[in-house]
């Protein structure tokens, strides 16, 4: 009788208690212009190793300027933030003010929802000084 019980538990037991939790794997950050939000200019991943969480968060400046990094709450201390860098993604941006979302993708291939907007930023590009002459 001993080892039919176990066998019951065991058999009865739903499956989905050995199922592991799926953990966030990436952040898709998507990116528009702040005069048109609803328009993509462009998209990306950070692979979520690659951000450093227990962070002390940013004071944002008045205005970010060519941002280098990017910056979510911590989900284990809501003092703190995780913190990534962006790469050269937005160097194929034009210069404007843009605005960004983000969504978490897990290891089962589900997806969060969008974040709020983040803080406006400007991508602004450095000019050249084209044809300088010395002349007499």
């Amino acid at each position: 009788m001993r080892k039919l019980f176990l066998a019951l538990v065991i058999t009865l037991t739903p499956s989905s208690l050995y199922a592991q939790n799926p953990v966030v794997d990436r952040v898709d950050i998507q990116i528009s212009k702040q005069s048109t939000p609803s328009v993509l200019a462009t998209q990306f991943s950070i692979p979520i190793a690659s951000f450093v969480c227990g962070q002390t968060p940013t004071v944002l400046p008045p205005a970010t300027i060519n941002p280098t990094q990017v910056e979510y709450q911590d989900l284990t201390d809501s003092t703190k933030v995780c913190r990534g860098n962006l790469g050269n993604n937005l160097n194929s941006l034009p210069a404007d003010t843009y605005i960004a979302v983000a969504v978490f993708h897990y290891s089962d291939g589900s997806a969060g929802g969008t974040s709020n907007p983040s803080n406006p930023f400007i991508r602004f590009i450095y000019l050249i000084l084209q044809g300088l002459k010395f002349i007499k």
